[in-house]
Formats: structure tokens, C-alpha cells, sequence
């Protein structure tokens, strides 16, 4: 950790130690400066998915060098929803799938909250594709349509062939 480090959110390390933290990269900005954001790493250390519920905002980095690229567009939610509080999000780890850096296979799963009501929201990105794709529609997740439900968390599980959320 940042044991001995003068400063560890500066560019370079100043330690006096043996053991510091550098940063990789420049820091990814909020949409606002008031918000806080949940931030999910994937697999291969290279992607970030930056959830913004209280603007119902999630956006998603790839890291190139020392700069966080933003992939596609934000992805919205209804608005009051708290889109992106629960996420879970799948990837393959570059060495995989061949690539060190790049736009590899992306499934997001962003769980919202509307009016007593909770759903999930599946997007996918695929290597050669110019911004991300909805799986299916938007999935209603209450059982009983006359009573108010909540999500408590959201989970992609990758076996064989078949992804569950």
C-alpha cells in the first residue's frame, strides 16, 4: 500500500520505502462533483465500470497506456432509478482471447429501481462493435405486479456455453 509514500496521488512515486503504490494511469472525472460513484475492475485489470445512480449514469473505461478511454456511450437508466447501483459485469481476460489491451467481449448487468419496482437492464459489447447492445428488454424482476419489490444484488456467473444473471 501507500505505507513510506510521500503522496500517492501524485504521477511519479516518492517513497522512502521499500513498498509503494504508483499510479498506472490519470484519473477517470465524475459527471459531478457532488456524486459518488461505485467502481467495478474486470477481470483483466484493463476495464472500469464507473456507476453514477444518483444520475442514473454508468460508464465504462478501457485502459490504454496511461489514459482511461471511455468505451461507447453513457449508458442511462430511467431517471430516478439508481441505474448502475447494482452491477455485475463479465469479461474475458485479455490473455484468453489473445489481446493484452483492447476492446475485449464486455456483459454488463445494471440493476434500477422504479416507483416500487426493481428490474435489470443486460448490455453487451462485442469486439467489433461501435457502442454497446441491449440483451433483450429490460427484465422485471417483481413476481407479483400488485406488490412493491426490491434488488438486493446482481451476479453474472460464466459456465461452459450458458452466462446467468
Amino acid at each position: 500500500g501507500f505505507k513510506e509514500c510521500v503522496d500517492p496521488f501524485v504521477m511519479k512515486a516518492e517513497c522512502s520505502g521499500e513498498t509503494c503504490w504508483v499510479p498506472q494511469s490519470r484519473t477517470i472525472p465524475l459527471l459531478s462533483a457532488e456524486n459518488t460513484a461505485l467502481i467495478h475492475l474486470s477481470a483483466n485489470g484493463l476495464i472500469i465500470a464507473v456507476a453514477e445512480p444518483a444520475l442514473d449514469a454508468v460508464r465504462v473505461f478501457d485502459q490504454e497506456d496511461s489514459r482511461w478511454v471511455q468505451r461507447g456511450s453513457i449508458l442511462e437508466g430511467p431517471v430516478g432509478s439508481n441505474f448502475g447501483k447494482k452491477l455485475a459485469f463479465d469479461s474475458l481476460p485479455g490473455a484468453i482471447i489473445g489481446r493484452r489491451v483492447g476492446r475485449v467481449p464486455v456483459i454488463l448487468a445494471m440493476g434500477m429501481h422504479v416507483l416500487g419496482k426493481a428490474g435489470v437492464r443486460v448490455v453487451r459489447w462485442e469486439p467489433n462493435d461501435l457502442d454497446w447492445r441491449a440483451v433483450g428488454d429490460d427484465l422485471d424482476i417483481c413476481v407479483d405486479a400488485d406488490k412493491t419489490c426490491d434488488l438486493n444484488d446482481v451476479d453474472i456467473t460464466r459456465t461452459e456455453n450458458r452466462l446467468t444473471l
